[in-house]
């Protein structure tokens, strides 16, 4: 098995007199070593032996030929890089005007803990094409959660005095949903999600996602001509026999970096939908948590889906490059969507 090699200890002029004038007391160099516990045993060594050859005990000018890229070049290199961090190997050599190859600026590179990245590829959409994706996600509908807040002319400080306040319960009947819709005013039905029995947690996994697919997907974007699909990066829906089948069906897909905000406007529909449900049906707030009053829920939460007018489908896929607008403005902080 390789000896794993010894890293390098650089010592300063004051460690190396140290070491020299207990050496010159007469302690050997197993007695050194428990002086100096963090310095090699062969360094210890020759820093004795090569003592005569220093000038004020400092470590003597390295052997061999200098490097090729100073500290100056460093700076215009990364200056170079700041003003074009798109800059070419090659063109960052030419920047330099020095005599070395790419593997030896990768190198100075590497140890200034600098190192090229793939950049991000954004797809500059038309407005035709913002009405041609098909918006997906899901969401928990909760009794009572979500619901408009209420106004009251009672000062906050009075509310709980004079019992003017809006409660909820802590835990209510819920029931997750998925749905998509796009600009063409097109829109698949509010499909409740049941758990997967077969999973370690009994939640929603890739196959209950795969089944829903296979039943909705061919449906929904059928005769629509550059449809464009989007769904959520939740592991769920990236699991890979979710992706081979979206291959299969040579559905185009929207990319969506992880890390990017949510702009899904669906996020939008949410909302008016739990503003519809509650509004329609004020009395969820007073029905018991049983499965009756569940399966009255998902009837009302369908039916409110339903009634949402087509045009605001319409609104919300125009609204797409306005919110690319603001989130580059902003940089990713808030917005007015």
């Amino acid at each position: 098995m390789p000896q794993t090699p010894r890293k390098h200890v650089e010592l300063d002029a004051y460690t190396h007199t140290q070491i020299c004038t207990l050496k010159h007391t007469g302690l050997t160099y197993k007695q050194l070593q428990l002086h100096f516990p963090n310095i090699p045993f062969d360094t210890l060594k020759s820093t004795v032996q090569r003592a005569k050859n220093r000038v004020k005990n400092e470590t003597s000018p390295r052997s061999g030929r200098p490097k090729n890229i100073t500290d100056m070049d460093k700076a215009v290199l990364f200056a170079e890089i700041d003003r074009n961090p798109r800059l070419k190997i090659v063109d960052l050599i030419a920047k330099l005007e020095v005599e070395c190859c790419a593997k030896t600026l990768m190198n100075c590179l590497r140890e200034c803990s600098m190192r090229k990245w793939r950049a991000l590829r954004v797809r500059n959409y038309t407005p035709e094409q913002w009405r041609r994706i098909f918006w997906s996600d899901e969401s928990i509908i909760e009794r009572e959660r979500g619901a408009c807040p209420e106004w009251t002319f009672t000062r906050p400080r009075y509310q709980i005095e004079k019992q003017d306040i809006q409660t909820y319960p802590y835990k209510g009947i819920k029931k997750m949903f998925w749905a998509a819709f796009s600009g063409m005013r097109r829109r698949f039905g509010l499909i409740p999600l049941s758990r997967d029995p077969d999973a370690a947690r009994t939640g929603i996994t890739q196959w209950v996602i795969l089944k829903l697919y296979q039943q909705m997907l061919p449906t929904l974007m059928d005769g629509v001509e550059g449809a464009i699909f989007m769904q959520d990066n939740a592991p769920t829906y990236t699991a890979y026999v979710v992706r081979d089948w979206l291959a299969e069906q040579s559905f185009e897909l929207m990319i969506w970096h992880p890390k990017s905000p949510d702009l899904n406007p669906i996020e939008n529909l949410w909302a008016i939908l739990k503003a519809k449900l509650y509004g329609e049906h004020k009395e969820l707030y007073h029905m018991p948590d049983n499965e009756a009053i569940r399966d009255q829920m998902i009837i009302w939460a369908q039916e409110a889906w339903s009634s949402i007018d087509l045009s605001i489908l319409d609104n919300l896929a125009v609204t797409m490059p306005h919110r690319v607008e603001q989130i580059i403005k902003y940089e990713g902080w808030y917005t007015s969507y």
